[in-house]
This record gives structure tokens, C-alpha cells and sequence, in this order.
């Protein structure tokens, strides 16, 4: 058991794989019989599952999962049999199976509603993370809401105010977590980064996110799992994207993918094709960002979740739920199915590189400024483009620094002149 401590002391630290090394040793001894009291067998592999859930080697968690199970049945430990439970939910759930997560959670709370009331509140939150992964945004909430209070709940209400693109809210819930969360305890620290780094690119704070990003990075060099490194590769692609680094984006994207796929995390390799291919369509490379779209949309549909499968469908202009033709959207005619060509993406072709006043409008800028011609609001822009308003309103002021114009109007009247709003 001194072993178990000594392995969660040094992965708090960031020493993963010094600690995960030393937990390995204490679960070898229980399964030698070395421990003969039940409540110190529970307890050795309550810190092995809760570590390997914590650094996300989910695949160690799997191997060690049916043995704790059967231990703590055999000396009757129901408390520690609904915490194995608990651990083996985190991995179904980051495995996909959403199906088989809500039956272990129904099971648990079930079996320790009696004994243990309190886990009743565990399995909402569990619960409200699948449902926000399945795009059930509203049920999420209802869920994680009155829970605010839990360190759990507080990440997952921080990466619904994501997908609801309200950052701030989301920086603010990060913030709360991360001060109850000490300094030394660089792992459960990574989680929260993770989501401030999303938060702060969503405000159009690249310099915050890089912040964040540089913290995150850090934790990982010292002894990241796989998938921790797949993770922080996403957010650097997605820091390298806000500031319009596309090809390193693509690149990382394309990275965090292969990382994703070879850890089994297919919620995560689903977002960040999605992702890729917005980066391809960025760049005007309209094949790859169509077997992007089409691999998100496969992905998305297996797994049952809703809000990626839309995003998915609506980038390929099929018609699938929610608004159509999202190529079109994000500067692609999408008249017969994802085709290219046409419309702003010959706009950003005739403009890119011409000199201006300040200086060259990016490609981006050019998408931007030929949604304002068209008077639609910051809103409407940044769902169009897949970005927050707070960027479009960053580059609403770079469009009107470089063409040394007035007003938002003056600019509108500008794109119309250029043959830009169609």
C-alpha cells in the first residue's frame, strides 16, 4: 500500500512514469496475496485506477480493471466495487461506448444509492459528460449544473460552455478548478489547461492560450502518456490555427489524430478531423478537407454524437440536421454535394496579396470581410467560420488597420467596390 501512496505522490508531481512503475508494483503484490486486509487491497487499486485515469492510460486502467473488480467482490467491499465501477465508466467513456457507460452507471447507482447516497451525485456528473459528448447539450446542463461545487463537474461545465461558445464563462469555471487544485499536482492541473487554452482562443486571447499552452507542454515533457501528448499536439494545432499558422496547424492537426486513433480516443479524433478539415478548406485544398469532413461524419455517427455529426454534415452540405451547406459557410460552393471554386473562395484568391494601405489582407480577413458585406452580425459570422465573435471582432479591427478605413460600414461598401460580397 506504502508503494500505491508513493506512485500517486510521484505522478502528482509530474514523475507519470516513476509512479505509474511504483503502482504496478503494489497491484502485483495484491494479486500475490501479500495483502491479506480487504480494505488495503481496495485501496491499492482505487490509486491505481484513479491514477491511470488521471493521466489517461486507459489501456494499464483495462488490464488492471477485472482484476480489482474480482478482488473486491470476493472480500464483499461494496463502496470499493462502485469506485472500480466508476473507473471503468471513465473508460468506456473515452472509448465511445456511450451505451455501455450508462448501464455501468445505472448499475452503481444502484448498488450504492443505499450505502454510499453521496455517489449519486458522481454518477450525474458522469452522466452530464456523456451527454454533452453526445451533443445533448440542455440535459447535460440540467445535470452538471447543481453540481458546480465538485472538482469533476467543474471541467466538465467549462468544456460545455465551449461548445455552447461562451469562453468566458468557461475560462472563469477553469479558473475556479484550477484554485482548488494545488500547484504540485501537475496532472489534475493539465486538465484544466487543457480547457484554458480553448477558452482563452476562443476570446481571441492568443497570447493567454500560449500561456496556458506552455504550462500544459511542460507537464507532458517530463513524462506524458500517449494520449496526454496527443491531447496538448490539439491544442498547440489549435493555437498554431488562431494564429493563422495553417500549415503548421494541419500538421499538428494531423499529428493529434494519429495519436488519437492509436489510443482508442474516437470522441476526441472526431473533433479534430473536424478541425483538420476547416484547416484544409483555409487553405483552399478542397479534397482533403472533404475526406476530413466525410471521416468526422463516420466517426461522429458511430458514436451517436449529435452535435459532431451536424458540424460534419453541414460542412459537406448534406443534409443533415441543422443548417445546410456549411462549405458554402466556410468559402466553398456546396450547390451539388462539396465543390469548390466558386464564390469567396475565388473572392480570397482575387484579394490575397494585393497591396493595401496597412498592409495584405490574410485569407481569413478576406472570408471575414466579405461576410460583412453581406450585414450579417459577429454572431452569425463566427458560426459560419467556425470561430468565436471575439476573434471575428479581432479581425474585423486588422481589416480596418491594413485598409485604413473608418468605420465597419465603410469597410462593407470597400468589399462590395472589390466584387467581394456575393
Amino acid at each position: 500500500m506504502t508503494r500505491g501512496l508513493l506512485g500517486l505522490m510521484a505522478i502528482s508531481e509530474g514523475a507519470v512514469d516513476e509512479g505509474l512503475r511504483r503502482l504496478d508494483e503494489a497491484t502485483t503484490e495484491v494479486l500475490a496475496g501479500t495483502l491479506p486486509n480487504p480494505q488495503m487491497v481496495g485501496w491499492t487499486y482505487c490509486y491505481v485506477l484513479d491514477a491511470c485515469e488521471n493521466v489517461r492510460d486507459f489501456d494499464r486502467a483495462s488490464q488492471w480493471i477485472e482484476h480489482a473488480r474480482e478482488s473486491v467482490r470476493a472480500f464483499g467491499i461494496v463502496h470499493q466495487s462502485g469506485a472500480c465501477r466508476s473507473h471503468y465508466v471513465a473508460i468506456l467513456t473515452w472509448r465511445g461506448d456511450y451505451a455501455a457507460t450508462e448501464h455501468e452507471i445505472e448499475t452503481m447507482r444502484r448498488e450504492l444509492g443505499d450505502v454510499m447516497p453521496t455517489y449519486s451525485a458522481h454518477c450525474d456528473i458522469r452522466l452530464g459528460e456523456i451527454r454533452r459528448r453526445q451533443g445533448r447539450l440542455d440535459e447535460a446542463a440540467a445535470l452538471l449544473d447543481p453540481l458546480v461545487a465538485q472538482p469533476l463537474a467543474m471541467l466538465s461545465l467549462a468544456a460545455l460552455a465551449l461548445d455552447r461558445d461562451e469562453p468566458q464563462l468557461a475560462a472563469d469555471l477553469v479558473e475556479r478548478y484550477l484554485r482548488r487544485v494545488s500547484e504540485g499536482d501537475r496532472v489534475r492541473r493539465l486538465h484544466g489547461l487543457e480547457l484554458l487554452v480553448r477558452a482563452q482562443i476562443q476570446l481571441g486571447s492568443t497570447e493567454g492560450a500560449r500561456t496556458a499552452l506552455r504550462e500544459c507542454e511542460a507537464i507532458v515533457a517530463r513524462s506524458g502518456t500517449p494520449l496526454m501528448r496527443a491531447m496538448v499536439c490539439e491544442l498547440g494545432a489549435e493555437a498554431e490555427a488562431a494564429e493563422e499558422h495553417l500549415d503548421e496547424a494541419r500538421r499538428r492537426f494531423e499529428d493529434a489524430i494519429d495519436g488519437f486513433d492509436l489510443t482508442r480516443a474516437p470522441y476526441e479524433a472526431t473533433a479534430a478531423r473536424l478541425r483538420l478539415g476547416e484547416v484544409f478548406l483555409a487553405l483552399r485544398r478542397e479534397e482533403p478537407a472533404r475526406k476530413a469532413f466525410e471521416a468526422a461524419l463516420a466517426g461522429a455517427n458511430r458514436l451517436g454524437a449529435g452535435r459532431l455529426a451536424q458540424r460534419a454534415a453541414t460542412a459537406l452540405g448534406s443534409d443533415g440536421p441543422g443548417p445546410a451547406n456549411a462549405a458554402r459557410q466556410v468559402g466553398v460552393d456546396a450547390v451539388s454535394g462539396f465543390r469548390g471554386g466558386s464564390g469567396l473562395v475565388r473572392g480570397v484568391s482575387e484579394l490575397e496579396g494585393r497591396s493595401t494601405p496597412g498592409n495584405v489582407l490574410s485569407a481569413r480577413e478576406v472570408e471575414v470581410l466579405a461576410l460583412v458585406a453581406q450585414g450579417i452580425s459577429n454572431q452569425e459570422i463566427g458560426e459560419r467560420l467556425f470561430i468565436s465573435s471575439f476573434t471575428v471582432k479581432r479581425h474585423i479591427a486588422n481589416i480596418l488597420t491594413k485598409l485604413d478605413l473608418p468605420t465597419r460600414a465603410a469597410a462593407a461598401a470597400y468589399a462590395i467596390r472589390e466584387g467581394l460580397a456575393r
